[in-house]
């Protein structure tokens, strides 16, 4: 039993942290700075709450990712791999499906901010598919 838990602790695994709390911060601050969401000033847009929500799983995504530094066991990294999985796909539906974005297509947050949401999530999802690939090698 004690040689299935495998260590899995290595540089690529801090490289994949240090990369998904990068990711994180762009998700929770990138809607208010990069990626800017609608302002329109007298009247608060949905794309605002969208923004707002995107804080909360952003910061989850670093939150998150800093345990991959000190974790060894497999088992945890696949856990992490699977919260992190599960918050790349919040980041994406949240802004498609969710809560949205403002309808017309030309506005920011149509034409910069939900794509770079989605292309962030995406990331996020490829990037914890390594990390629970690698555990469940590791592990079996």
């Amino acid at each position: 039993m004690a040689e299935s838990i495998g260590k899995v602790q290595g540089r690529s695994t801090i490289i994949i942290a240090i990369l998904l709390s990068i990711i994180g911060i762009l998700i929770a601050l990138g809607p208010w700075t990069i990626f800017p969401v609608c302002d329109s000033g007298a009247s608060t847009m949905i794309c605002h709450y969208t923004a707002e929500a995107e804080i909360i799983i952003g910061s989850l995504v670093v939150l998150a990712a800093v345990p991959l530094v000190f974790l060894k066991r497999a088992e945890s990294i696949i856990v992490i791999g699977l919260m992190e999985a599960a918050l790349g796909v919040w980041t994406i539906l949240v802004p498609t499906a969710l809560l949205g974005l403002c309808k017309p297509s030309f506005m920011e947050c149509q034409t910069i901010g939900g794509p770079a949401l989605t292309l962030w999530g995406i990331i996020t999802i490829l990037l914890s598919i390594y990390l629970i690939m690698k555990g469940w090698r590791r592990k079996g």
